[in-house]
């Protein structure tokens, strides 16, 4: 018996667009049920150093791509 191993991946694309925050947030995108918007490099640390989604008191985890994704904002973003 061979035993398989499966894996996820998640991929994180930077890019500027003209679409507007609405475009988001509409219904349209089930995969964007829970947006949280990260609007300042202050945010983006606090999630990143501690968890911290902006708003909350109780610290989260983030998924290695959000990870990736967010340091690269706060490295050449902001």
């Amino acid at each position: 018996m061979s035993r398989f191993c499966r894996t996820e991946v998640d991929l994180v694309f930077v890019v500027q667009t003209e679409m507007g925050d609405r475009h988001f947030r509409s219904d349209q995108w089930e995969e964007h049920s829970s947006l949280v918007a990260i609007s300042s490099k202050v945010e983006a640390e606090a999630l990143l150093e501690q968890g911290l989604l902006p708003g909350e008191q109780e610290p989260c985890s983030l998924m290695f791509s959000s990870r990736l994704g967010l340091e690269y904002l706060v490295q050449y973003h902001w």
